[in-house]
């Protein structure tokens, strides 16, 4: 991950389900919102990184997520990730009977736009 004031960039070197023969990286850019701070990924990215970083230090980690409960691990399963996903679409007040981990970018655009986020911002 490369992080500057204009955003955060994660370059993916390994193969993906989705990566095409011949292209050696995938470049992931989550451009800084500063016009608005609770919409802003790479700000949300920034606090997480600095909050977590006394953890990440004594686990001797560079990956992104790491537990949140002691024993602190450097991996986590998918099921965690998904868990947690479903869990802040519930703190959105989306309902979880309906969206699953799995549908958590179009449940989260769909709740913005009924909340009056404009289609630019979401």
């Amino acid at each position: 991950m490369n992080s500057t004031e204009s955003g955060s960039e994660f370059i993916v070197n390994s193969l993906l389900k989705s990566s095409k023969p011949g292209r050696s990286s995938i470049v992931i850019t989550l451009p800084a919102s500063p016009e608005n701070e609770k919409l802003c990924v790479h700000s949300t990215l920034s606090h997480y990184i600095n909050r977590t970083t006394s953890v990440r230090q004594s686990l001797n980690t560079s990956k992104l997520f790491i537990s949140y409960g002691k024993p602190y691990k450097a991996v986590i399963s998918t099921s965690a990730l998904s868990r947690w996903l479903k869990d802040m679409l519930s703190i959105a007040g989306i309902d979880t009977s309906i969206f699953k981990g799995h549908s958590f970018r179009g449940a989260s655009a769909s709740k913005a736009v009924s909340l009056g986020v404009s289609l630019a911002d979401v």
